[in-house]
C-alpha cells in the first residue's frame, strides 16, 4: 500500500480534520465500537455525575453516555477543531438541554476546573501523548478525589498489525499503562482484555483486541 496514503491516515487518526478526516472519524466509529462500548461501560455512570473524554472525535457515542443514568452531564475535548465543531452539530439537541459540551482543547492542558470531574475517558490517544507524564498529572488536576480514569487503548501486539500505526504511534501495553497510572497516584481496578471478532483493515485481514485500564484517584 502507498506510503503516501499511510501516513495520511496516521496523521488523520492523531487529528482528523476535513472532509478525510470527518471519513476516518466515522470509520473509527465502527471499527473501535465495542472499545468506546466497554469504556462507556467500565465507567460505571452514576445519576448527576459530569463525565469527560478526551478526543470524542465526532462525538458519535455522547447519547449512549447520557442514556446510562438522570441528569448526567458530559464534556467533550479534542484538540480538532473540525471535530469539535462536528461534534457540536451532531449533538446539537443535548448542548440546547444544557447537558453537554463541546471544547478545543488537548490533555496536557484541559480547559475545565481542579476537582471538576466525576470521571474521565479516553479511548485511543495515549499513542499519540506528547507527555505521558504531564497528561496524566493534568487528568488527577482535574478529577475529583476517588474519580475514575479509564484509558482504552489497543495493545502493542495488536496496534502494530494495522498498516497506518507504523507512522507517529507511541506502542503500549497493559502493564506499561498501568505502571504509568500507579506512578501518579491511582489506585487500579483490575484490568480489562478482550479480542473481537477478526474485520478488514486498509485491506489487512485483522483479529482487533482492545484494553482498558481503570484507575482511582487517590486523595
Amino acid at each position: 500500500m502507498n506510503e503516501d496514503f499511510l501516513r495520511e491516515v496516521a496523521a488523520q487518526l492523531r487529528k482528523p480534520s476535513g472532509e478525510f478526516g470527518n471519513e476516518v472519524a466515522e470509520n473509527m466509529n465502527l471499527s473501535n465500537r465495542a472499545m468506546n462500548m466497554g469504556a462507556i461501560e467500565a465507567l460505571s455512570i452514576q445519576h448527576d455525575e459530569t463525565i469527560l473524554e478526551i478526543g470524542m472525535a465526532n462525538g458519535a457515542f455522547v447519547p449512549e453516555i447520557l442514556s446510562r443514568g438522570d441528569r448526567v452531564n458530559y464534556v467533550g475535548v479534542d484538540y480538532s477543531a473540525d471535530m469539535v465543531e462536528l461534534a457540536a452539530i451532531q449533538n446539537k439537541a443535548h448542548i440546547e438541554n444544557g447537558y453537554v459540551e463541546f471544547l478545543l482543547g488537548e490533555i496536557s492542558q484541559l480547559p475545565v476546573s481542579p476537582n471538576s470531574i466525576d470521571k474521565i475517558f479516553t479511548v485511543n490517544t495515549i499513542y499519540f501523548w506528547e507527555s505521558s507524564k504531564i497528561a496524566i498529572e493534568e487528568v488527577r488536576r482535574t478529577l475529583k478525589p476517588g474519580g475514575l480514569f479509564i484509558i482504552a487503548f489497543r495493545p502493542e501486539g495488536c496496534i502494530r498489525k494495522y498498516p497506518s500505526t507504523q507512522f507517529n504511534f507511541e506502542y503500549f501495553d497493559i502493564h506499561s499503562v498501568e505502571k504509568l497510572m500507579k506512578e501518579h497516584g491511582f489506585e487500579l481496578f483490575p484490568s480489562i482484555h478482550k479480542t473481537e471478532p477478526e474485520m478488514e483493515i486498509l485491506g489487512e485481514m485483522i483479529i482487533p483486541e482492545h484494553a482498558i485500564v481503570i484507575g482511582k484517584k487517590t486523595t
